[in-house]
């Protein structure tokens, strides 16, 4: 799920503990690809050392041979008679009684010393949920590095031998067995690991995938190009990252949410236009309208007629003639939010780059296949070209009344956001694990917003800087919810009982401050938060989320 470079440079990093150490978890947030490093580093371990590893073998149960993944998942209830060897009650009908068997190591250990000319990389997922002193019992010698015995003379020799209880057999841990754990570094339910263990084990930190790295690891792995990629998951990404960024500097980095959420095939999204509760879609093919390059000029009087008014001027004759700051509008673009300015001549109305190459919206590139405006609230609009071979479904969707005789341009109007998968992803799997998240950390007012987000803030003794940039950041994920996903978190209930519960958004909304900033602005930036009125509302919830 990471890009190339981020596989190889985790896996590389993990490749060398494992070699020094025999034993290393991996640590991070959930959903950052723990488990899937598996693989990369079993794909690239014979480059580094030489030798064949084995993920996976077979065992004989009941006289029929079965697949034996080299996996485990541990858990509460995982115990050492699973895990190494003990009594379990064997009900076939000749037998019916407790018997000796060996547990998920013992087998891979006995695989392990048969094979001595190749390694064993076993999966042990989810380290910490059990009782690990317990389940390793007196394995925990074994594991470490310099009590392995050594292949030598067609003979094990070596290393620090142990008795086990049940079957009374000396056993050692052979020196090509390789333990790769993982473990949730942001549960705060498990009790953390003890120093016994810790000091026979490496710990290798993976971090959540971001920005372009993390569009690039989806385009790569569901075959998309870049174009397709930040159609489909760019403020999706964007939202993430901000997200992220504001729950590191308020709760931790353990805090963050990992990127795996966002790994959804577009081939189950719902093919629909982006339209949403809270405006219409305008579009028209671009091409020939930036003919100066520093001017988009728009189409027909009826598409200005129903634009002009979202975009904050009441009718034609507001639109000013030369460029000031009335003329200006916040314009998102590619995630970076610009100010072009909207003017009027006699015989046109266009909207201007207004300012200097490279600091100006690149109008020239709306040439490039149909250009896409989208108001999100007074006198800010989302920009967005989209492949040419699309005019005609946009047409089709276009109101009757607004729009070209053939496929050149027209306004779809506002309707509820498809309700596709990615919108499931933040609705039931993001915002859920966020509510979560903050509420262990008792930090549910920095979800609430306004005046209890602002208290949280300054309680925590943040410079006035920083704590206006947080309040910022934290303005413009309430504005991709409300925009994007339609969505709002509103406290719900009191005291002891006191939670946030998820509703649908209303469309009263006003314009906020943007910060452009390329890279992290998402395509709700300086877009619109609930009013006072309506943050103070509670609307009936769509469902209860804690």
């Amino acid at each position: 799920m990471r890009t190339s470079d981020e596989n190889d440079m985790v896996a590389a990093e993990a490749t060398e503990a494992l070699l020094l150490f025999k034993n290393v978890v991996l640590e991070g947030p959930p959903g950052t690809g723990k488990t899937y490093c598996r693989d990369r580093i079993a794909e690239a371990w014979q480059g580094r050392t030489g030798r064949e590893v084995v993920t996976a073998g077979t065992v004989s149960i009941g006289g029929a041979v079965r697949a034996f993944p080299y996996s485990i998942t541990l858990h509460p209830s995982t115990t050492y008679e699973e895990f190494v060897e003990g009594l379990r009650y064997d009900d076939s009908p000749d037998v019916e009684r407790f018997v000796l068997r060996p547990g998920f190591m013992r087998l891979i250990v006995d695989h392990a010393k048969a094979d001595p000319n190749r390694d064993y990389l076993v999966l042990v997922d989810e380290l910490n949920r059990a009782n690990v002193p317990k389940v390793f019992g007196d394995l925990l010698l074994t594991v470490e590095a310099s009590k392995r015995s050594q292949y030598r003379s067609g003979n094990w020799e070596g290393g620090t031998p142990v008795v086990l209880p049940y079957s009374g057999t000396s056993f050692d841990m052979p020196s090509n067995v390789y333990l790769l754990g993982t473990m949730n570094s942001s549960d705060r339910s498990i009790a953390p690991l003890d120093a016994a263990l810790r000091r026979r084990f490496a710990f290798v930190r993976v971090n959540p995938l971001s920005g372009d790295l993390l569009q690039a690891a989806i385009a790569a792995e569901f075959k998309t190009d870049a174009e397709a990629a930040e159609t489909i998951w760019g403020a999706s990404v964007r939202a993430l990252d901000a997200l992220n960024a504001v729950l590191v500097a308020c709760l931790g980095p353990d805090s963050r949410l990992g990127h795996s959420y966002l790994f959804v095939d577009p081939r189950e999204l719902v093919d629909s236009l982006d339209t949403d509760d809270f405006g219409s879609t305008f579009w028209t093919v671009g091409t020939g309208r930036a003919s100066t390059g520093t001017q988009f000029q728009f189409p027909a009087e009826a598409w200005k007629s129903a634009l002009l008014p979202e975009l904050g001027f009441a009718d034609l004759r507001d639109v000013p003639t030369s460029q000031n700051a009335a003329s200006e509008l916040a314009a998102t673009f590619k995630g970076v939010t610009y100010r072009p300015a909207v003017t009027r001549n006699a015989s046109m109305v266009r909207l201007s780059q207004n300012g200097s190459a490279g600091t100006a919206l690149p109008v020239r590139q709306l040439e490039d296949g149909v250009a896409v405006f989208r108001p999100i609230a007074n006198k800010h609009v989302v920009v967005s070209v989209r492949p040419l071979d699309q005019a005609a479904a946009m047409w089709q969707a276009s109101d009757p009344a607004l729009r070209s005789a053939g496929a050149e341009w027209g306004v779809i109007r506002g309707r509820e956001k498809p309700r596709d998968l990615l919108w499931r992803v933040w609705r039931y799997g993001i915002i859920p694990q966020l509510v979560e998240t903050t509420t262990q950390a008792y930090a549910l007012d920095l979800l609430i917003g306004d005046a209890k987000r602002s208290k949280w803030l300054a309680d925590a003794a943040f410079v006035a800087e920083e704590r206006a940039r947080l309040e910022a950041d934290w303005a413009t994920l309430d504005n991709f919810f409300a925009n994007d996903l339609g969505l709002r978190i509103v406290e719900d209930g009191r005291g002891l009982t006191r939670g946030v519960s998820v509703t649908n958004a209303t469309a009263d909304i006003v314009a906020t401050p943007s910060r452009s900033t390329a890279g992290t602005t998402n395509e709700s930036d300086a877009g619109s938060a609930a009013t006072a009125d309506a943050a103070n509302a509670k609307p009936a919830p769509d469902s209860q989320a804690h």
